[in-house]
């Protein structure tokens, strides 16, 4: 299974990736950072295809993102019969508090 998780910021996606990681032993992949430079890290993809390439390859094992950000990302997602996308929301309020704490 691949789970995509999408919403606003501090929302709590990587919250929920977190328990599905401890939880139900999926594994974390996301796309780099143009900001960081980083070599041969596991589960860091330089493109969405790729990523979606090295999870179809693997699709026996559970695999979770929260980089779903742009309708053309989740159209090529959205292809993978194994492709589930969660859209979480949270109230404005509490994702202020949480903006506030870093």
């Amino acid at each position: 299974m691949f789970i995509g998780i999408t919403g606003p910021r501090f929302v709590g996606k990587h919250t929920v990736a977190k328990w599905l990681i401890s939880k139900h032993k999926f594994t974390l992949v996301s796309l780099r950072d143009g900001s960081h430079i980083v070599k041969d890290e596991d589960g860091i993809f330089e493109t969405p295809k790729k990523l979606l390439e090295y999870v179809t390859k693997n699709w026996r094992r559970n695999f979770v993102t929260c980089n779903v950000e742009t309708k053309e990302i989740l159209e090529l997602y959205r292809k993978r019969p194994f492709f589930f996308l969660l859209a979480m929301d949270g109230p404005v309020l509490t994702r202020y508090k949480r903006y506030r704490l870093l």
